[in-house]
């Protein structure tokens, strides 16, 4: 299997018929990417293209409703509901981080 990086309009040639493909540019969520295929035999000959299109889906988008104030001690109740997804939410991480420090 080959890394390769590809940018449009610039083709890598490998001797592996599988190949990881990093895209020089990281395309936008909605459009879609083409990919073309060429073999070349061990006497020069060469295919006919094959041709692929993938869709570049959105990424989720996280959305914390606001808490305004707790008391001390008290539970509180955090909602992502709001959050959208790309396909279906399989989970969400919950963090606690350290205070923010006061502006100077």
């Amino acid at each position: 299997m080959s890394n390769i990086t590809l940018t449009a309009g610039t083709p890598q040639t490998t001797t592996d018929a599988t190949a990881v493909v990093t895209l020089a540019a990281a395309p936008a969520a909605g459009t879609s990417l083409r990919f073309s295929l060429v073999v070349t035999d061990d006497l020069g000959n060469q295919s006919q293209p094959a041709f692929i299109d993938v869709a570049v889906q959105a990424l989720p988008v996280a959305v914390l409703k606001p808490v305004k104030t707790v008391s001390a001690g008290a539970a509180i109740t955090l909602d992502g509901t709001g959050s959208t997804p790309a396909g279906n939410i399989k989970s969400y991480q919950w963090e606690l981080l350290p205070p923010a420090a006061p502006p100077k």
